[in-house]
């Protein structure tokens, strides 16, 4: 008898056992004078081969779709001595690391790095695998197995938008990152203004109704004649004014406006005309007798 056995196993190198996930991988046979002889097809948890006595030696050809190629050479030598030899293949599951990068703005505020905000991350079966939270820098590191993966942001900073649920297929180890920006939801700006001179009016009611005239805001203009609204829906709107500023007319039409996304600041100008009067100035004398030619100054309060 001039032949040997040789036994070969494949194990998850995690859990150092064969399952199921690790058949179909082929193993390639050569010689020690690197000539091929056959490829081996795992099946089951070992497979037996009969070969010649001599020196041999095992090389992965195509891993499984959810391990990493082993390419390391395993060399072995049937003799009569030692007419049995087993080698053990191990392979290292694929894994890739989710690498989160959290920032929030908008609406006329910089991106900066978000502390605290959170994730669930589910499995394909909706399984939740781990919640995760931002670090001091925004930022979150995950290492997840082969699999298909789905995150979902459940906490954040008041009055900002939510990242939307994602997914992420581990199919290679590596990184994968994701930047996400939770934006502030939009900033209204009405700006009050003397319609010939331009300068600021403070003191003027508006009123905001949605579409559905529901009234939503009742503010007054401040002393740069501004009013801010900040976190306002995307949306069609109008705005009127209820009183106008001391010696302005009112402007009693609807002024429509859309907001049509997030993160951003909508400025909108609404000017008034200043009331005019006509000013009778009559000049007598202490008989009440009329004076012609008198030279009258008028000034205004300040």
């Amino acid at each position: 008898v001039h032949e040997g056995l040789l036994k070969i196993k494949k194990v998850d190198n995690d859990t150092k056992k064969f399952n199921n996930d690790l058949i179909g991988s082929i193993i390639s046979l050569y010689d020690i004078n690197n000539n091929f002889i056959k490829d081996i097809e795992i099946s089951k948890e070992e497979e037996n081969i009969y070969l010649d006595y001599g020196n041999y030696y095992l090389i992965e050809k195509h891993p499984t779709y959810k391990y990493e190629l082993n390419s390391n050479k395993y060399y072995f030598e049937l003799t009569r001595e030692k007419n049995i030899s087993e080698i053990t293949i191990e392979n290292n599951k694929i894994k890739g690391t989710i690498v989160i990068n959290k920032l929030y703005g908008g609406s006329g505020y910089d991106y900066i790095s978000e502390k605290d905000a959170e994730f669930n991350i589910y499995d394909n079966n909706n399984n939740l695998i781990d919640t995760l939270k931002t670090d001091s820098n925004g930022m979150i590191k995950k290492t997840l197995k082969y699999g298909t993966y789905k995150i979902v942001q459940i906490k954040g900073k008041n009055n900002y938008l939510f990242s939307e649920p994602f997914e992420v297929n581990i199919n290679e180890s590596k990184e994968y990152v994701f930047n996400l920006k939770n934006i502030k939801k939009s900033t209204l700006i009405i700006k009050k203004l003397d319609k010939e001179t331009k300068s600021n009016l403070s003191n003027s009611t508006i009123l905001i109704y949605d579409k559905n005239d529901n009234l939503l805001y009742e503010e007054v203009t401040n002393e740069e004649g501004i009013i801010k609204i900040e976190n306002i829906d995307v949306g069609n709107y109008y705005f009127i004014e209820k009183e106008s500023p001391k010696y302005y007319k009112l402007d009693s039409n609807r002024h429509y406006f859309k907001i049509s996304e997030y993160g951003k600041v909508y400025d909108f100008y609404l000017e008034n005309e200043r009331k005019i009067g006509n000013l009778e100035i009559i000049k007598k004398d202490e008989n009440n007798n009329l004076l012609k030619g008198a030279t009258i100054g008028i000034f205004d309060l300040n």
